[in-house]
């Protein structure tokens, strides 16, 4: 496995909404939170195999986009 940078790589840029919720009761606290983000050029590792050298090469590269929603 060889590691590699990536000198092209765009900043991601988030956006992101959060909505939190909480209740008390005497012996009991219930905290919820609803989320979301939109993320552009996201940035993950990528890794390719070349089949003839039998080396496998991984960088991070910029994607489309991306979005997460989620409750907590």
């Amino acid at each position: 496995n060889i590691r590699t940078g990536n000198p092209y790589l765009q900043p991601e840029f988030i956006d992101a909404l959060e909505f939190n919720f909480n209740k008390y009761w005497k012996v009991l606290t219930l905290n919820t939170t609803l989320y979301y983000r939109h993320t552009d050029n996201a940035m993950s590792f990528m890794r390719t195999y070349d089949t003839l050298t039998g080396v496998a090469i991984m960088g991070p590269v910029n994607f489309e986009s991306s979005d997460n929603v989620g409750l907590d």
